[in-house]
């Protein structure tokens, strides 16, 4: 699976929830490399959707009903555009993880189902430590906490800031977590240890979009084996790089005095 191409979507969460990219019974979940080879399978279907879509554009060019079909195949391109870029980066982070943690014994679920919102990858480490990931993108951009609107902004080169509604609106669907405890999820474990350890909310900025490096120190922490953004709306949200995710996935390093 080819994810060279980069695309600057700003992917609506109602879509997330309305139409999931892979349909399935609730609690047949879809794990590990099995992910790989649904997330395959469901690109080649997008690809040849696009290519429908595309030939319908072209074709509507001589059709006497064009501008409705214009519209139409342009509406479906789109669309479908847009699923695959989201099968491209949960494929890619999904591959990641499982060449860095698979001989460890990494659980990683597709597309966890809650109330309210649908998580990209739920993730159960080696210690029993769970991670909530949602995936996001904006291009080349970088991401800014504001603290005074309790809002994210998105910078780009030689352009103004601007709110990113959807990346705040994360915040919310990570909230929703809580649904898998009271639920009592078998993702979590079968003992109420297990049902009773914290979920990590994880926001992953993949591929191009980075966090903005200018943040309050406050704003910033130890997790795992490298640093990520701490947001505390709602509970606690972590913001992490996707090239800074193994590294903070992992336990935090023992100092010399601890071993």
């Amino acid at each position: 699976m080819n994810n060279d191409s980069e695309y600057s979507i700003n992917l609506l969460d109602r879509q997330e929830i309305i139409k999931p990219l892979i349909s399935y019974p609730d609690g047949d979940y879809i794990q590990n490399r099995n992910i790989l080879t649904e997330l395959e399978a469901e690109e080649k279907r997008l690809t040849l959707a696009y290519g429908i879509g595309s030939f319908l554009t072209a074709a509507s060019l001589f059709s006497p009903t064009y501008p409705f079909t214009a519209f139409a195949s342009h509406a479906v391109s789109g669309f479908t555009l847009e699923y695959m870029v989201r099968v491209r980066r949960i494929y890619t982070v999904t591959k990641m993880l499982l060449e860095c943690f698979e001989d460890e014994g990494i659980t990683i679920t597709l597309r966890v189902k809650t109330n309210l919102a649908i998580i990209d990858l739920f993730v159960k480490m080696p210690d029993r430590r769970s991670f909530a990931l949602l995936l996001r993108s904006n291009g080349n951009g970088a991401v800014k906490w504001r603290e005074d609107k309790q809002k994210f902004f998105i910078y780009k080169v030689g352009k103004k800031p601007r709110k990113w509604d959807s990346m705040t609106r994360t915040i919310e669907q990570l909230k929703s977590t809580i649904y898998l405890k009271d639920l009592k999820s078998p993702l979590l474990g079968t003992s109420r240890a297990d049902r009773n350890r914290p979920i990590n909310k994880v926001v992953v900025l993949c591929s191009s979009t980075t966090i903005h490096p200018d943040h309050a120190p406050e704003f910033w922490s130890e997790f795992g084996r490298t640093r990520a953004l701490q947001i505390y709306k709602d509970g606690l949200t972590c913001i992490i790089e996707q090239q800074k995710l193994t590294d903070f996935l992992l336990p935090p390093q023992k100092s010399s005095e601890q071993q």
